[in-house]
């Protein structure tokens, strides 16, 4: 007799754990579905609503409260993220994905040093995961720590240092981050007498103490032509804050750019010029040879 009611004690527990798994897996679906289709739809009382309190995994063995803290966290609610984070941890303490949950939510809203703080942690801990690896170069990035990223990507093991995902995201932060150097403001610049912008200029970009030459990009200024690279002749005019640029012979406008002159930096800026997908961007030359 007590063997048959352990039989269906058993039987009982068997069936309550497949039905709450059953809604755990559809919860999971329901919820990869809407994140798909419309994701800022999601709220942190949508996620609790739907997910049982067990089990406390997804199918994947990530845990639960990993969704519910992004959720909340999404939504300011900073103390509720942080309680379901530190549950994950306790389910899965080996993955160190909350860190990234937090360094992600950090680096979202500015807060570089709690990001940096969070991104090593999961880095430091799982260095050979993608994941942690590209949120601990994101931050690095933003810091302009040139140098704490090259040696994240010397601390891999030669093995993961070899694949091309890793090696896409070393060299872009790289670059990302030598590029926050880049001057692009000008606050002391003028509208440039036509003195000043006698002369041969070349395209380039300031850093602290460095002007880096693009040479793909080169214009002559003489008293009323500017010629181009390729030996194309315009006629321009200073006028209204703006240089004007004209076909030579019909003097029909081709171009009108607002252009200005910093003597601190000895820079011509030629702003809101068209570039590729029809964006707008500043440009910079330096005078190569006076007249």
């Amino acid at each position: 007799m007590i063997r048959y009611f352990l039989i269906f004690i058993l039987l009982l527990l068997t069936l309550c754990s497949n039905f709450y798994s059953f809604k755990n897996l559809r919860a999971e679906y329901h919820f990869k579905r809407k994140m798909y289709y419309n994701e800022e739809s999601i709220s942190y009382k949508y996620v609790d609503s739907i997910f049982p309190s067990f089990p406390n995994v997804s199918s994947v063995g990530s845990p639960i409260d990993l969704i519910k803290a992004t959720a909340a966290l999404k939504e300011g609610n900073i103390s509720l993220g942080i309680d379901h984070l530190n549950k994950s941890r306790i389910i899965n303490p080996y993955t160190h994905v909350a860190d990234v949950i937090m360094a992600k939510y950090y680096l979202s809203i500015g807060n570089l040093y709690e990001a940096k703080y969070y991104a090593t942690e999961a880095f430091k801990n799982w260095p050979k995961n993608e994941q942690h690896f590209s949120i601990y170069n994101q931050v690095l990035t933003e810091l302009k720590d040139t140098l704490a990223i090259m040696n994240a990507f010397i601390s891999l093991p030669q093995n993961i240092k070899e694949q091309q995902n890793f090696q896409n995201i070393h060299f872009s932060s790289i670059n990302k981050a030598k590029l926050k150097y880049l001057i692009t403001d000008y606050p002391s610049a003028k509208f440039p007498s036509k003195r000043q912008l006698l002369g041969n200029w070349i395209r380039g970009y300031n850093f602290p103490n460095q002007f880096v030459k693009d040479t793909t990009l080169t214009y002559e200024f003489t008293e009323d032509q500017m010629i181009t690279k390729d030996g194309s002749i315009y006629h321009y005019e200073l006028k209204n804050d703006s240089i004007y640029i004209s076909f030579y012979e019909s003097r029909k406008l081709l171009n009108k750019y607002p252009i200005k002159f910093s003597d601190s930096l000895e820079t011509l800026i030629l702003g809101n010029v068209k570039i590729l997908n029809g964006n707008l961007q500043d440009q910079f030359f330096k005078k190569i040879d006076e007249y």
